[in-house]
């Protein structure tokens, strides 16, 4: 499923014109959003804000079909004015590439007198923020051993212009020195058709100071899973075994257990059985612990195996990429 929100009907636009606008611009991709129809006059205006501030320089368009009869540009205070627009039915896009374009229907009135100032979110999509441009983004299963082609770059925002590229090894990790602070996208292009495609605010003052990231495909593409929001997992257990489910407690078979030592080597792997079981022998210590599927967030954190430790089972419920993983003990 994509995270778009769909309201309200389209009017004067098939799907099958839709589809064809969105492809012919390869940054349109599932960030963009559909939020119904817009009543207006011939004379209006459009503001664009990422979160409370105001962007300059983002495009917006007016389409009838495949063919853009009118545009205009932001300005400094985020504002694109439309003056004496025919009446009629049209598809507003507002957003350059790389994508996170917001879009609507609009329907011009020529006896609506008032000038409606409508407002837009640009990027369209959950901006990261951090402190530096640093991290490490764990790639699917599905280009798992085509890593070393996989290439992550830096781009402007508005222009899509790169300003730094570097190609990701086994371990996924980045970094990005040197940066003014600003908005920045993160564009990752491995050896498949799709491409991906995230937001980061790059502050000072933000809480975390890089990104932890989780990668994976569905219908619209690449989507992310930012780890750093999702709670830490602490165990305390005699042995490590449980079981692996979803939202509505079935079983995932062939989800991967690994734990890792301190010092980031593997120490043991094994994948859960058709009902979703698993068991790990492995040493007393403190481990690294990650449980996970190429399509759900994986669980991550810290297990100690001793004698002293509990012997309950444990219960991982694995959350849809997007959504954090949880654990309970049994």
């Amino acid at each position: 499923m994509c995270d778009d929100a769909v309201v309200g009907p389209f009017r004067q636009l098939s799907i099958a014109v839709l589809l064809a606008v969105l492809t012919a611009s390869p940054g349109l991709s599932c960030s963009t959003s559909f939020v119904g129809v817009v009543d207006v006059g011939p004379n209006f205006r459009i503001e664009a804000k990422d979160r409370s501030r105001l962007v300059e320089g983002v495009p917006v368009k007016l389409h009838v079909g495949l063919e853009v009869k009118y545009e205009a540009v932001t300005d400094k205070d985020g504002i694109a004015q439309f003056h004496n627009v025919p009446p009629g039915s049209y598809f507003l896009i507002a957003g350059p590439e790389p994508g996170f374009a917001h879009a609507f229907n609009l329907q011009v009135n020529p006896e609506e007198l008032s000038e409606r100032t409508i407002p837009v979110r640009w990027p369209n999509a959950t901006v990261l923020a951090t402190a530096s441009l640093k991290g490490i983004l764990r790639l699917p299963d599905g280009i798992q051993g085509q890593e070393g082609s996989a290439s992550l770059e830096v781009l402007e925002p508005l222009s899509g212009r790169t300003l730094k590229r570097a190609d990701i090894g086994l371990s996924g990790s980045f970094d990005f020195p040197g940066l003014a602070p600003g908005l920045y996208v993160l564009r990752l292009t491995p050896l498949t058709p799709i491409v991906g495609l995230i937001p980061v605010d790059v502050q000072p003052s933000a809480a975390k100071d890089r990104l932890d990231l989780d990668l994976g495909f569905d219908s619209c593409g690449m989507r992310y899973m930012d780890h750093n929001q999702c709670p830490e997992l602490d165990l305390h257990l005699r042995r490590l075994q449980g079981r692996t489910v979803d939202g509505i407690e079935a079983g995932f078979p062939n989800a991967e257990v690994t734990l890792l030592g301190t010092d980031g080597k593997l120490v043991g792997r094994t994948y859960t059985d058709r009902t979703g079981n698993f068991s790990l022998d492995a040493p007393d210590g403190t481990y690294r612990l990650v449980v996970g599927m190429n399509d759900e967030t994986p669980l991550r954190g810290t297990v100690t195996i001793d004698p002293n430790g509990a012997s309950s089972l444990l219960q991982v419920h694995l959350g849809l990429l997007g959504t954090c993983s949880s654990a309970t003990t049994r």
